[in-house]
């Protein structure tokens, strides 16, 4: 009985992360990924976006500006861009980069129906060629470190140093400590916050076998519980 109660709670949990993914991607924004790149390359990404859009017609029925608007500005902006390359003088580069400077305004606006067309669909802002937008919003429930250092402080016998290696994208940790009893059991876990890859727990009775944990913080909460690992300071 108690193993197939496991097993429910497992599969709802799971169900739950998988729910929890699902919202936030629909929650998506849209992300240019224009800036730092170099014109020739800039060229190329418009084209992509313009290209993706124009093939999913039956989803981005009518663009905004047009997609004839921004191609011809694509296309002066490669015109220009092959002047710069042949060295025609200062009087080149001044020209290719008005022509940018026509060109990002029309992709703004077209990123901006896009967003409207997708009322935060992640899947569809995909579908335009654009990105979507990778910050810490969009971060489901992390998995706990599972990489730990034991070691004495050095502020006294009672007090005991964990360390851990970090866990991509998270906002924090969580570290807890706990008495283990003389029958095996643990007894009432205390938590605190940890500000880096490491908490140390004071004020410990020497001899006294504790049981500590860690989890990680993201924009989704806290998650689950690492390995608990010993410790008995002496």
């Amino acid at each position: 009985m108690y193993k197939a109660l496991t097993v429910i709670r497992k599969d709802i949990e799971r169900k739950r992360k998988q729910l929890f993914t699902k919202i936030i991607y629909i929650m998506a924004k849209l992300k240019m990924a224009l800036s730092g790149l170099s014109i020739p390359d800039y060229i190329v990404r418009t084209s992509g976006i313009s290209n993706s859009v124009a093939t999913n017609v039956a989803t981005f029925a009518t663009p905004n500006p047009p997609l004839a608007t921004i191609d011809a500005a694509i296309q002066l902006l490669a015109v220009r861009q092959q002047a710069v390359d042949n060295k025609q003088g200062k009087n080149a580069t001044y020209l290719r980069d008005e022509a940018k400077k026509a060109l990002h305004p029309l992709i703004v606006q077209l990123a901006t129906y896009v967003s409207g067309v997708a009322n935060g669909n992640g899947d569809i802002i995909l579908l335009s060629g654009f990105k979507l937008v990778d910050d810490k919003s969009s971060v489901g429930e992390l998995s706990p470190p599972d990489t730990f250092k034991r070691q004495a402080d050095g502020q006294g016998t009672g007090s005991i140093r964990l360390s851990w290696k970090g866990v991509d994208r998270s906002s924090g940790y969580m570290a807890s400590i706990a008495p283990i009893q003389t029958d095996g059991e643990i007894g009432a876990w205390t938590t605190y916050k940890a500000k880096r890859l490491s908490y140390t727990f004071k004020n410990l009775v020497s001899g006294q076998l504790y049981a500590m944990r860690v989890a990680t913080l993201s924009a989704a909460g806290q998650g689950t519980w690492s390995i608990t690992v010993t410790y008995r300071p002496q």
